[in-house]
């Protein structure tokens, strides 16, 4: 649902294809991401709308705490962990940065592994 923040000037409203948008550039720039599920890129990304999105990403936003779920394909040159933590730092960071709101989960499902 998409997020209305107040400040002393009026309302912001943030759209949830903007924050999947944030978070999908963000994972999709991580050394060792191959993809998210589906095939979604750093190239495409942006171009998705919500239905698309949510088939590799789900989304939770309340009272200005954002919770979310990716699914991701790794590159099989990397290991899992490191892959998955720089993910959460990485989404996490540029979540909080572009929204202001504050991120409470980054879940990471591997949904595949791709040979490089």
């Amino acid at each position: 649902m998409d997020e209305n923040l107040k400040n002393k000037f009026g309302t912001v409203k943030i759209a949830d294809d903007a924050v999947m948008a944030v978070a999908g550039i963000a994972a999709t720039d991580v050394k060792g991401v191959f993809s998210l599920e589906g095939g979604i890129t750093r190239d495409n990304v942006t171009t998705l709308d919500r239905k698309k999105l949510g088939k590799c990403m789900k989304l939770n936003m309340s009272d200005n705490v954002i919770s979310i779920r990716l699914s991701i394909v790794v590159d099989g040159s990397e290991t899992i962990p490191n892959v998955t933590e720089a993910i959460q730092d990485k989404v996490s960071d540029a979540l909080e940065m572009m929204t202001g709101m504050t991120v409470a989960s980054v879940d990471v499902e591997i949904t595949g592994v791709r040979a490089s």
